[in-house]
């Protein structure tokens, strides 16, 4: 282990995903870097490799000026991989049809440009590690995935492969769901599942097995399905979980949640004196979304944001519907029917 910490020590880490935003795997990769430099005090370094990438990501804003970001534009995932993505998940492939003729050779051609442009990085920062972040777990951009493959199998580069969710997680081949059962927010990774020469590479690719990959999981139930379902090597698959950065939280006096509470207040009821409070099911509600306005959807019209009769839970994530959401009300209810958290909460207030 202490010549292969030397060897890492001596070179950079690549930090490789899709693209970089205001979501939850920038901010995993935020703490990531944070344990690395951890790991090697005096001579950590690294590069972060994009498709795409917004201004106001954490990770950006924190690294800036230390960490060199690299944009690689055949790289983007998901709906910004371009046709690609929308032939092999919204359109059904016909054996000889035009599409299924041309796909691979556009896939093969961008993973080209890819590894290309990944070696020049690879010799200008000299890159000793992949830190790939759901890379190889939802395929988003199999190009991308492919040239990581090949680089670390062909030049023998140790990869650590970052899974926050996989494909089949919310995802489902269709002739496989109950009739009662509703679709899932991922069920589109399937719709080409019945040409194996087209899926049979999302199996082997998400995620690829490899002595070289170590599987990096958030959860034991995904390690348990890599290593029994998947037939990894149970030694090259870990977990760890997602986490928050204690640091920015800090227990405030009565007067500082009294100001909070006031902002709040004035955040949620623009030009108006009190806070609007929209009902489930009311119209406005899509156009506030639209206008990307703040608005709270409540049981009773008249509402007001102070420390005694308010109750904050943090939401840690987008609300959109693969993160289920609708879920916290049941933690929610289940809590506060809890003899010893309401007697918490009678303690706290």
């Amino acid at each position: 282990f202490s010549s292969f910490s030397k060897y890492l020590s001596n070179g950079s880490f690549a930090f490789i995903t899709y693209g970089l935003g205001v979501d939850g795997v920038s901010t995993e990769i935020g703490h990531h870097i944070r344990a690395f430099r951890r790991i090697f005090p005096h001579s950590f370094k690294a590069c972060l490799i994009v498709g795409d990438f917004d201004d106001e990501a954490g990770v950006l804003k924190k690294e800036k000026g230390k960490i060199p970001v690299y944009k690689i534009q055949e790289a983007a995932g998901f709906e910004k991989w371009g046709e690609p993505y929308q032939f092999l998940y919204f359109h059904k492939l016909k054996r000889g049809g035009r599409v299924y003729n041309l796909l691979p050779a556009l896939i093969w051609k961008q993973s080209l440009a890819i590894i290309e442009k990944i070696l020049n990085i690879i010799e200008k920062e000299n890159i000793r590690c992949f830190v790939l972040s759901n890379v190889a777990s939802n395929p988003g951009n199999l190009s991308l995935t492919l040239a990581t493959v090949i680089l670390s199998e062909i030049f023998g580069i140790p990869v650590i492969n970052i899974n926050h969710d996989f494909y089949w997680e919310g995802g489902k081949n269709p002739c496989d769901r109950r009739k009662d059962e509703l679709p899932g927010v991922r069920d589109h990774f399937f719709t080409n599942v019945d040409l194996g020469e087209f899926f049979s590479i999302i199996k082997l690719l998400f995620p690829w097995r490899s002595q070289f990959w170590t599987q990096v999981n958030i959860n034991k139930l995904q390690s348990k399905i890599l290593t029994e379902e998947e037939g990894l090597n149970p030694n090259n698959v870990t977990e760890i979980g997602t986490a928050i950065d204690m640091k920015k939280f800090k227990s405030l006096t009565f007067l500082q949640r009294e100001k909070v509470y006031y902002k709040l207040n004035l955040l949620f009821s623009s030009l108006c004196k009190k806070p609007i409070v929209f009902e489930p099911g009311d119209s406005q509600i899509n156009y506030q979304v639209k206008e990307e306005k703040p608005f709270i959807i409540g049981w009773r019209k008249k509402l007001k944001f102070s420390p005694p009769t308010t109750l904050l839970f943090l939401q840690p994530t987008r609300t959109i519907e693969r993160k289920q959401i609708e879920k916290n009300f049941v933690v929610l209810r289940n809590l506060l029917e809890d003899r010893k958290f309401k007697k918490y909460l009678l303690q706290k207030k």
